[in-house]
């Protein structure tokens, strides 16, 4: 079982460093087409923050090699929401499909970040379980700001409340 646990382990490993990279791409686009200072400030702040990520994942995976493993799925859903966020015009509701799309991925962080932690944890690989908890910490921390940015700015007045200028 520990040979196929720890296959396993780098794999999904390998398949989120892969994902921060991605995102290290798409985070920019997403900024770019956001109007709400306080969600270009999160954008930004998490961007510096996944570029951490990426290089925990790095260090984690330093001595089970650096190549990735492709999500395909996650890939395509950051496709897919590039290519709807651009075809929106409203800015408060582009905003707020901002906000859904990053609290997708958000969550899907924390979910498989908790499963890295749980099985660093189980093959006895402390220094990587660290690594992850840190990134896990910032994910929630990332999707609980999120929350209060769409809670603050669109679900409480129906509108973006605060603008760039």
């Amino acid at each position: 079982m520990t040979n196929e646990l720890t296959d396993t382990y780098i794999a999904l490993a390998q398949k989120i460093y892969d994902m921060e990279d991605q995102l290290v791409r798409v985070l920019p686009l997403m900024i770019e087409n956001t109007t709400n200072t306080k969600l270009t400030m999160a954008l930004t702040t998490h961007l510096a923050e996944t570029e951490k990520h990426r290089t925990r994942m790095e260090k984690a995976l330093k001595d089970n090699g650096q190549a990735s493993e492709r999500d395909s799925a996650f890939e395509k859903m950051l496709e897919n929401t590039v290519a709807d966020m651009v075809l929106i015009t409203d800015e408060s509701v582009r905003d707020a499909f901002i906000i859904a799309s990053a609290s997708t991925v958000e969550h899907i962080e924390i979910a498989k970040y908790t499963t890295l932690i749980l099985w660093a944890k189980q093959l006895g690989l402390s220094e990587a379980q660290e690594l992850f908890e840190a990134n896990l910490a910032e994910e929630e921390a990332a999707a609980e700001n999120l929350a209060s940015i769409a809670a603050d700015n669109f679900f409480a007045t129906g509108s973006v409340e605060e603008t760039a200028t």
